[in-house]
């Protein structure tokens, strides 16, 4: 999984956090396409699971990233195919950024997935809505039955336990299993031990990066789990 080096010296990996964010609209496949051409190690998107279909989104509201406002659960599949999601966000913190009007849709998980199919890039996909772990499950497994991708070529990741749980419970090769990563709020990153799963493995334990401190990652990597941080753009 990893590639790049640190400053000093150590082994690490970056991610293209939703695509090329701050650079195109965020979850995009332009913008995912954009990532890989930078030479990420591994892209990260969000899923949530409506009208029997995973888009790649990362709020429940649609108004920051898109031309439209309201939340994507009570949208109809014909509201949502119409929506342009090609509003940038130049900063992390920013508030919505400008509209661009590229005309760029909500991509579904699948047509996300043929994109990297090909490539050694691998895909970080965040469990965000109610329902997501079973259905991610079924879909990765279903493609590493199929040997179009191997369980190494993802990672699934959440705040969300009983979603990462929901999705371990899919595995049909848990020996040759995904790797799963527990992210941590602010107040969890603070005793990341309380937020260990004891029912099944998670190697990856990931925060904010005003969260993660030297004592973290030393715990951590006692704990022999590895450390997954966001935003860092300037190393």
């Amino acid at each position: 999984m990893k590639r790049h080096k640190t400053l000093n010296g150590e082994a690490t990996s970056i991610i293209g956090h939703r695509g090329a964010m701050g650079l195109y609209p965020e979850n995009t496949i332009p913008g995912f396409a954009m990532a890989c051409g930078f030479g990420v190690d591994i892209v990260e998107l969000d899923v949530h699971f409506v009208h029997g279909t995973l888009y790649v989104i990362h709020d429940e509201k649609v108004d920051r990233t898109t031309n439209k406002k309201g939340s994507i659960y009570s949208m109809p599949k014909e509201a949502i195919a119409k929506l342009d999601a090609s509003r940038l966000r130049t900063d992390y913190d920013a508030p919505p950024g400008k509209y661009l009007g590229l005309r760029l849709p909500i991509p579904v998980l699948q047509d996300v997935l043929e994109l990297f199919q090909y490539s050694d890039v691998i895909v970080d996909i965040e469990l965000k809505g109610s329902g997501t772990g079973v259905v991610v499950g079924n879909i990765v497994n279903d493609l590493i039955a199929q040997k179009k991708w191997s369980a190494r070529d993802f990672i699934i990741s959440s705040f969300k336990t009983e979603e990462l749980e929901a999705c371990y419970a899919t595995e049909t090769d848990p020996v040759h299993g995904l790797v799963y990563a527990r992210l941590l709020r602010t107040a969890e990153a603070a005793d990341p031990l309380s937020s260990m799963p004891q029912n099944f493995p998670v190697r990856i334990y990931g925060a904010n990066n005003r969260s993660v401190t030297k004592e973290f990652i030393e715990f951590l990597h006692g704990h022999e789990k590895e450390v997954m941080t966001w935003v860092v753009d300037d190393p």
